[in-house]
């Protein structure tokens, strides 16, 4: 299957930074299937990896590129209020 998104270098540099900066579990789970598909792995192996469904790995790397690294850093915590 031909992948769908291409990942450029400046992607992967933007995230493997991310990933340095960041301290929360569920986020650096996120970024490492990001990662991990830069680095060509397939969904099946990522969602082995990372505990996640193949579906949700498919959805979080569609969610990147429609709507950036942001998008997938951002807490999501219910009840927490951004300032």
């Amino acid at each position: 299957m031909k992948m769908r998104y291409k990942f450029s270098e400046e992607d992967h540099e933007k995230i493997k930074t991310a990933r340095k900066k960041n301290q929360d579990k569920q986020t650096d789970r996120r970024l490492t299937v990001l990662e991990m598909r830069c680095e060509g792995k397939k969904q099946r192996e990522i969602s082995e990896k990372t505990g996640f469904h193949q579906s949700h790995v498919c959805n979080l790397i569609r969610q990147y590129f429609e709507e950036g690294l942001e998008s997938i850093t951002e807490s999501n915590i219910p009840g927490t209020i951004e300032t």
